[in-house]
């Protein structure tokens, strides 16, 4: 289920004017020696490495999930929501001490979302951010970190997701796919 939260979110972040890629949650994919990030948008893999052609992408990524028990036919899920965000400096006219992309994506996330992607309620909350390169660390795309220091920028956002969806959509540990 919580890829459908970040489906939703993915949908907000896609509004942003400098976002040309915006993607739920990645996998790493290995192509040869290269580890990337890729997001299944349901026909084919997206891949989310960055681009010197691009304005800036942002997928996610989740921390472990923790099930509540359940009641009243609902089962609540608490998860750490990874939204990780790479951004060209240039493109988007800006400085390396502008905060505007990190205030841009977070304007758009709302703080709860009802009844959508067989979700009943989520809560959204900021935790924190985190502009080390080092968020990238997972992915040994293209040239490295080539794409991690000026005129490039990086940085993740960390939200707290609580959600609820219907005790029904949850079968033998598995969240079925459409509810």
């Amino acid at each position: 289920m919580i890829r459908n939260v970040a489906d939703i979110l993915r949908n907000h972040v896609a509004t942003v004017e400098w976002v040309d890629v915006a993607g739920g949650i990645a996998q790493p994919i290995r192509v040869g020696d290269k580890i990337s990030p890729a997001w299944w948008d349901g026909n084919k893999w997206i891949d989310m490495s960055p681009d010197s052609k691009k304005r800036g992408i942002v997928f996610f990524r989740a921390d472990g999930s923790e099930m509540a028990a359940a009641s009243g036919g609902r089962v609540k899920e608490t998860c750490d929501l990874n939204m990780l965000c790479w951004y060209n400096m240039k493109q988007i006219n800006i400085g390396d001490k502008d905060s505007r992309p990190v205030l841009d994506v977070c304007d758009v996330i709302p703080g709860k979302i009802w009844h959508t992607n067989g979700i009943i309620t989520a809560r959204i909350q900021y935790q924190n951010v985190n502009r080390d390169i080092n968020v990238f660390n997972d992915y040994t795309f293209n040239e490295n970190k080539a794409y991690t220091v000026y005129p490039y920028g990086v940085f993740m956002v960390t939200f707290r997701v609580d959600f609820w969806y219907a005790l029904s959509c949850h079968t033998r540990g598995n969240v079925t796919s459409v509810c």
